[in-house]
């Protein structure tokens, strides 16, 4: 989980950014004293002058100070408005990423309970359940333990999930009356192979796990 903790301070830092340094709010009530401080210099300037040129800079000028400054505040404003609510956007994007990231840290602690739970219960089942030495030789696994384990009649189930349905891609050992073990993936019907011992099927389960196989999560199949 630290790639959405350091996007969450990223767009903090963004946020900071544009409140603090970047000022838009002052930005455009800064820029929207130009037109007052311009026409108080160039009216000196006019007040002091006569001639043609003068006549004719007075004429502009007027158009100057009544639309242009105008308008260059108005857009000061419409930019410093601008910034400030992308500053807000970012910090709501920050509060939602934060709060994301911990519902799913949440969820993965309780799926991580509920599966060593599960292997507790496995792991005590007698002979009348299960072969004792199954359970053990998939749990000797560090990835086939974070899987969640199922018994169903003397046969142990491994799924990516720990809700009804479970997956049916992870490969299973299905015990044969001469003696030995199957192993297949129910999935696509595949065959992974014929172990003569339990710890040789659990060793070609492990070798055989769907590509990118985790931890079993708090879901469904249909959400793996």
């Amino acid at each position: 989980m630290l790639l959405p903790h350091l996007f969450a301070a990223v767009l903090t830092l963004c946020a900071v950014l544009l409140r603090s340094r970047l000022r838009g709010r002052h930005f455009g009530e800064t820029t929207g004293d130009l037109p007052s401080k311009g026409t108080r210099n160039v009216e000196r300037l006019l007040s002091a002058s006569k001639g043609e040129s003068i006549e004719a800079l007075d004429k502009h000028w007027n158009t100057v100070k009544t639309k242009h400054f105008k308008d260059i505040a108005e857009a000061a404003r419409t930019i410093a408005g601008a910034m400030d609510m992308a500053a807000g956007a970012l910090e709501g994007m920050t509060y939602a990423c934060t709060r994301t990231t911990t519902l799913a840290e949440a969820m993965e602690r309780h799926a991580a309970e509920i599966v060593a739970s599960s292997w507790e219960t496995v792991l005590d089942y007698g002979p009348d359940r299960v072969d004792p030495a199954v359970p053990r030789a998939a749990y000797s696994h560090p990835a086939l333990r974070e899987l969640f384990p199922a018994v169903s009649h003397g046969v142990l189930y491994l799924s990516r999930c720990i809700q009804y349905p479970w997956t049916r891609d992870i490969g299973t050992a299905f015990p044969q009356a001469a003696g030995g073990y199957r192993v297949r993936r129910q999935s696509d019907s595949t065959l992974l192979g014929v172990a003569e011992t339990v710890e040789e099927a659990y060793r070609l389960i492990a070798a055989h796990l769907p590509e990118g196989c985790g931890p079993a999560i708090d879901g469904t199949a249909n959400d793996v």
